[in-house]
């Protein structure tokens, strides 16, 4: 209103000092040309006036709404997802999710069918469909709920308390293992995971106490085994196979340190170990079993059922980055005893390197690997964030490893993946993998994934 309240005078202002040249053209005329620039003087005198009047309204007004601002009143806005925040920053919610929609394509089957029940057949899925509510309370107490709909799962559930450097959560959280498993899935390089992380337990129930600094963090808990849904008991056994889950508490820890950080974190070098270790029902019988790197594949080796009395998995970290390179790598043993006595040991390790050719970097906080800011996003003018990347696994289930179903021995599976990705912006990509797979040395087939993500 008080723009077009300035607009009108102006208007008025310059009609009155241009009227004496349209009187001029008109003829002679002095007094009356007189009068008129008398008023056009009045008239610019006036929009002083109102200018001046109208900004010390302004301030007053502004200076009373900040006096009486509710600090409970809420704003709502979009900060990497929608957020719901009081105006003192003592509560706040956040919604979000994400979705990633796979094609996957396998080639020749022939030398892998002896070692595979069944058909391997190309498909597709929604890998993750997933939702969540997060937020905090009264500044210090945090809490988040996510559930996966296309697996009808839940993630995480916990709630907890926040410090900038510290903090405790309770609930179904993920253990502090493993430098993959703890990065998102929405961030990693490659469309799965590498080997090794079915060594990795992802998410249990229990404690976790946290602490991150500027280039040192820690994380230690004690947890039970669960399903999906966080529940321990009554597990259900497979009435086929007589397989159940890994019955037992868990008591895992994990220290990571930099050693180098420079540049904004354009230039680090991360160092980790963790250690998980736990006692087992042995009258549960349990196993390991892994696909190649493409979730579609059916599972090509396990270990068979196994009575443990105890296992213990470590997991040696690390990770390098210069600019738009990176090196990431970790190798994982696992040692266990059994009633039988012949205690089995496992282990796998990969390491890959990517390069951002856009001229990102890959962006690291907290001991693990987040979101990338792309540049110049697709859509806005640019080419969006182009990134490649190469991987080798490889995963080794001891003497005892027996493939799925079949008597034929096999006990090592290794992985060469090929990477592309293309980021539209840092919320959207798509990406584009190739997987090359060896089951014991011997039999191959080829796989090509495609995965359309979006995070919101």
């Amino acid at each position: 209103m008080r723009r077009v309240a300035n607009f009108v005078v102006v208007g008025v202002a310059m009609l009155l000092l241009a009227s004496p040249a349209l009187a001029q053209s008109s003829g002679p005329g002095a007094p009356h040309e007189q009068s008129l620039q008398e008023s056009a003087q009045e008239a610019a005198r006036a929009l002083v006036t109102h200018e001046e009047g109208g900004e010390q309204a302004g301030s007053a007004g502004e200076s009373t709404q900040e006096e009486e601002e509710d600090p409970n009143g809420i704003r709502v806005f979009w900060s990497d997802g929608l957020r719901m925040e009081t105006n003192d920053g003592r509560f706040q919610i956040r919604l979000g999710g994400r979705i990633q929609y796979d094609w996957d394509f396998f080639g020749d089957d022939s030398e892998v069918g002896p070692y595979v029940p069944g058909a391997i057949e190309d498909g597709t899925e929604f890998r993750r469909a997933q939702i969540f509510v997060s937020g905090y309370m009264y500044e210090k107490v945090e809490f988040k709920a996510q559930w996966d709909i296309a697996r009808n799962v839940i993630k995480d559930l916990y709630f907890g308390y926040r410090h900038p450097h510290y903090g405790v959560r309770f609930g179904h959280v993920k253990e502090p293992f493993g430098l993959e498993e703890l990065t998102s899935d929405k961030y990693i390089t490659f469309v799965e995971r590498a080997l090794p992380t079915i060594f990795d337990s992802s998410r249990n129930s229990g404690f976790l106490l946290h602490g991150n600094w500027d280039k040192f963090g820690y994380g230690v808990g004690v947890f039970r085994d669960t399903d999906s849904n966080g529940v321990s008991q009554n597990i259900p056994t497979d009435p086929e196979t007589e397989i159940g889950r890994l019955s037992g508490y868990n008591f895992t820890g994990r220290v990571y340190g930099l050693p180098v950080k420079s540049d904004d974190g354009r230039k680090l070098l991360h160092l980790a170990f963790a250690l998980r270790r736990g006692p087992r029902e042995p009258s549960i019988p349990t196993r390991l079993r892994q696909r190649p790197e493409t979730h579609l594949a059916p599972y090509f080796i396990s270990t068979g059922k196994l009575s443990l009395e105890t296992s213990t998995i470590a997991s040696i970290e690390g990770a390098f980055v210069y600019d738009s390179f990176s090196l990431q790598g970790e190798y994982k043993p696992r040692w266990t005893t059994t009633e039988d006595g012949n205690n089995p040991s496992n282990s796998g390790w990969y390491l890959y390197g990517s390069y951002w050719i856009t001229g990102e970097h890959r962006a690291y906080r907290n001991g693990v690997f987040r979101r990338v800011t792309v540049n110049r996003p697709f859509l806005e003018g640019g080419p969006g964030g182009w990134e490649v990347g190469a991987r080798y696994s490889m995963l080794d289930l001891g003497s005892d490893a027996k493939p799925l179903d079949s008597e034929i021995p096999g006990n090592r599976l290794d992985d060469i993946t090929i990477g592309v990705n293309w980021h539209w912006n840092k919320m959207t990509r798509m990406m584009f993998n190739v997987v090359h797979a060896k089951l014991d040395q011997e039999a191959t087939i080829w796989t090509f994934s495609w995965r359309g993500q979006v995070e919101f």
